[in-house]
Parts: C-alpha cells; sequence; structure tokens
C-alpha cells in the first residue's frame, strides 16, 4: 500500500477543532451573557462551548490505555466511565441524517448570508457533498481525504455561524446560532464514530462497551479475531509457516510491508523493547521530549550491515541476530506510518561504531554515545506533546516480566504487580507471576512485552505468563499455539513453574 502524507491522524485533528472550539465559544457565549443576560445566544454558545469541551475529554480520554479487555466484566473505571457515558450522548452514525444535517447546516449559511454569491455555494456544495460521501473511519492513524474535507468544511461553517450569530438582525443571528449548533451536532457524531473505530483496531474481536457498539447502525465496525492471520498482498510469493515467520522477494514485498505489520503502529516501541531484550540487554531506558523520544540500551551492538539493510531479517530471518532484527524492523515499519520527521539509531560495541540514519536527521556525534545503542526519533512541531508522551505510555504499560528493566523519563517501571497477593516464579526459561482467581486469566509475555490475554480457566488463577521463546504470529499481536505454550500453561496448572 502506498504510503498517505497526511498531516495528522483523526484523533489528533479532531481534538485539536474541540480544543479550539471549547474556548472559543464559552467566550462567545459569555460575552453575550454580560451585554443581555438571560439572552438566548449567550445560552446557545455556552451549551456549545460546554459541549465542545466535554467532547475533547471524551475522545482524549477514551482512547488512552489502559483499555479493559472485557468491558461486560472488567470495571471500566470512572474515567472510562464519565467517557463512554459522554459518547453515548453523541447522535449515533447514520450517513442519512449525516447528509440532512449538511443541508440544513448549508441552507441556513446562505439564508443568513443572503445567498453569499458564488462562493457562498460553491461552499455549500462542498460542505454538502462532503457529509454526503463520509463513511466509516477506515484507518486510525492516517486522516482520509473526505474527512479532511469534511474536518475543515464544517469548522469553517461552524465559524461562519460565529460571525453571522453576531450580528444586529435576529434573523442573521437565529441563522448563525443555529449553524453553530448543527456543526456541533455532526462533530458529536463523527468523534462516536472515531472512537469506536480505534477500538475495533486496537482490541479486535473483544466487544465493545455500548457507547462504542455501533453494528446496529448503517457505520459498522469491523472486527477480526487477533489470532488471525491477514492475507498476503497479492503477487507476493511467501512461504508461512508456524512460527508465523515467512521468506518472501524482498524488492516485491517491502514497500508493502510498512502497512502489513504491526496491527497498531504506535506499538513500534513494544517490538524495540522486544528487540533490546533479544540482543541481551540489561537496562533500558525511555525518555521523551516536547517532539520526539530517545531509546537506550545495552547488550550486543549492530553491524553497519545490519543497519543498512534494517529489513533483511524479515525476508532472511537466518542467523544468531535474525529475532532481534526482525522486532527492529517490525517497529521501523510501525513507526513509519506515524510520519515521524527523523529517525536514527547509533550502535557502539567492540567492532567500533555504526549508524543509521532517516529522513531530516543529520549525522549525530558519534564520539559521544556510550557502549550500546540508542534510537532518536522527532516527530514535525504538530506532534508536539501527543506522539512521544502517548506512544511512551502505551509501551510502558506493556512492559513486563522482561530480562531488563526499563527506566521511563529517568524513573523505574515494575514489570509485574507487587502486591503480597502474586507469586513470582521463574523456572526453565519460564516467568510466572500469579495469584489464585476464578476467572482463569492468563497475560502472555514475550520478551518483556505484554501480547495478548487468554482466557484459561483451568489455570484458577489471574496470572502474567513469560518465556522469550514463544514465537508471534505476523502481526505480532498474538502468540502462536504450539507445544511451547501449551507445556507453559500445564505447568501454570499444576504450579510447577
Amino acid at each position: 500500500m502506498a504510503r498517505q502524507d497526511t498531516a495528522f491522524e483523526p484523533a489528533l485533528a479532531w481534538t485539536a477543532v474541540f480544543m479550539i472550539a471549547a474556548p472559543s465559544l464559552l467566550i462567545v457565549g459569555v460575552i453575550a451573557g454580560s451585554e443581555d443576560p438571560g439572552s438566548l445566544l449567550a445560552k446557545g454558545m455556552l451549551a456549545c462551548g460546554g459541549a465542545y469541551f466535554a467532547l475533547f475529554l471524551a475522545v482524549i480520554g477514551a482512547m488512552m490505555d489502559p483499555l479493559p479487555r472485557d468491558p461486560g466484566k472488567d470495571p471500566p473505571g470512572l474515567r472510562l466511565w464519565v467517557c463512554w457515558g459522554i459518547l453515548g450522548w453523541c447522535p449515533p452514525p447514520n450517513r442519512l441524517l449525516r447528509g440532512l444535517s449538511g443541508a440544513a447546516l448549508a441552507v441556513l449559511l446562505l439564508y443568513g448570508y443572503r445567498g453569499g454569491g458564488a462562493i457562498g455555494w460553491l461552499g455549500a456544495l462542498i460542505l454538502l457533498g462532503s457529509t454526503l460521501l463520509l463513511g466509516r473511519p477506515k484507518d486510525v492513524v492516517n486522516i482520509s481525504w473526505n474527512e479532511s474535507v469534511f474536518l475543515l468544511g464544517t469548522a469553517a461553517s461552524g465559524i461562519a455561524g460565529l460571525y453571522l450569530s453576531a450580528h444586529a438582525s435576529p434573523f442573521e443571528t437565529l441563522c448563525g446560532a443555529s449553524a453553530v449548533a448543527v456543526v456541533t451536532l455532526l462533530h458529536a457524531q463523527r468523534a462516536r464514530e472515531v472512537v469506536a473505530a480505534r477500538w475495533a483496531r486496537v482490541l479486535p474481536g473483544v466487544k465493545p462497551p455500548p457507547a462504542l457498539d455501533l453494528s446496529r447502525y448503517e457505520v459498522n465496525v469491523e472486527r477480526q479475531a487477533p489470532a488471525e492471520r491477514p492475507p498476503l498482498p497479492p503477487g507476493v510469493e511467501a512461504q508461512l509457516v508456524d512460527t508465523g515467520s515467512f521468506r518472501v522477494d524482498a524488492a516485491k514485498m517491502l514497500d508493502k510491508l510498512r502497512s502489513y505489520q504491526l496491527a497498531d503502529p504506535r506499538d513500534f516501541l513494544s517490538a524495540w523493547l522486544r528487540c533490546a531484550a533479544a540482543s541481551g540487554a540489561k537496562s533500558i531506558e525511555l525518555t521523551t521530549g516536547w517532539t520526539g523520544l530517545t531509546l537506550r540500551f545495552d547488550g550486543r551492538a549492530f553491524t553497519a550491515s545490519e543497519l543498512a539493510q534494517p529489513y533483511q531479517a524479515l525476508v532472511d530471518g537466518e542467523g544468531e541476530n535474525a529475532k532481534r532484527g526482525r522486532h527492529l524492523a517490525y517497529g521501523l515499519l510501525g513507526l513509519y506510518r506515524l510520519e515521524p520527521k527523523s529517525v536514527c539509531v547509533v550502535s557502539r560495541g567492540a567492532q567500533g561504531v555504526a549508524v543509521m540514519t532517516a529522513g531530516d536527521s543529520s549525522r549525530p556525534d558519534v564520539g559521544t554515545e556510550l557502549v550500546g545503542t540508542v534510537i532518536r526519533v522527532s516527530w514535525p512541531a504538530w506532534g508536539f506533546f501527543w506522539r512521544p508522551i502517548f506512544v511512551a505510555a502505551r509501551a510502558r504499560d506493556r512492559f513486563g516480566l522482561g530480562p531488563a528493566t526499563l527506566t521511563v523519563d529517568g524513573k523505574p517501571w515494575r514489570d509485574r504487580p507487587q502486591s503480597a497477593a502474586w507469586t513470582f516464579k521463574e523456572k526453565k526459561g519460564w516467568r510466572a507471576c500469579y495469584r489464585t482467581a476464578a476467572a482463569g486469566r492468563v497475560r502472555l509475555y514475550v520478551l518483556g512485552t505484554y501480547i495478548e490475554e487468554l482466557d484459561h480457566p483451568a489455570a484458577g488463577a489471574e496470572a502474567w505468563l513469560a518465556h522469550d521463546e514463544l514465537e508471534l504470529d505476523i502481526s505480532q499481536s498474538a502468540v502462536v499455539r504450539g507445544e511451547l505454550l501449551s507445556r507453559g500453561l500445564r505447568n501454570l496448572e499444576r504450579r510447577t513453574l
């Protein structure tokens, strides 16, 4: 799949709109109320501003990790309970409702501006077309062109309505205020769809809460079992094996791999944590900045030939360093979809220093680097705070039962539950932490990162189970079922780990 050069992911674009709209409308409402206490315009603007503020909190809160694996059984917590409640009040997805709202918005603005001339009619047609053509969100990472047009068109309509509402004529004020209200409803509807699409992508096969269950509406959310392997892109000759590895023609495959690997590209850091563990690292440090992050770990250094062809391990996975090479490549492919500004890898070992740079990254001063590997990633200014903080938090929350320690922004991060109710054991490559529970749920970890959760009542425990030789499927989102995993589950049942 070709790369999409887009500026924002949908969630970021919509939260930016909500963050700007909320204070703007609240200020207008306060000013209108100070001039005419009890004014309907003031009340309407305050209501719309409050709605945007609630949408901003709901989208941010509902998309933050951790998310419950089973909303019907796991208590969602106050944050998710409030956010899902807000989204549940948003209009349900419906193409007809969106089209009628778009038509009403166009009519209100045309009447309010007395036709608006040729530019007004052109804008109305673009607005109406974008509302009619807009379908379900297809990508939680890259915003599509029609969603961009819809977002910009409705935002411009909201500004036009806000300006119109300030006119002295009661008719124009009514048209402007009504237009702002319609825009608010359209944005609320889309916010619910975007969050629901993200749930289906991050937790495939897991039944969503009622507020995000859109299956009974026109806009359905696609679900796919996490262990199911996606089909190979057409024209690619490959041989899948039980371990989830594959051999392909590199020239045919590499361009398509970018959209084919990690189920969620924000898990690129988890792939690099596995890379560090597979390199024999004992200490991993993750540092975040305003628009970038740095991952540093010890262990075996990369050679210049490995960094010169970072994807080679995906198509020729043989040799001592093949496993860590695959995880490095998976991370790079996932990161590519998040539109970084630059990537730099510096690895110093006994044989010297190897460097890989991509994007706008300038060659680093390798003389200042210590022994080990350092990976630096930066995003453009629009990635301010959003990407570094959130992807780091996501990787941190998935870290556990690994062979290395993790420090995030100078603070050591625990790798397993610390409560006295939990028992930790380590034997023959297995690491397990468990406590007695009737539910029988087992969280699987590989090379220090969470992969998936199994319902396993026979275990009679809530457990974390790890082994670094467990193989992952091609999407890196599930452990391949095999004798090693079965043996580990049996040992957990018998408490013989």
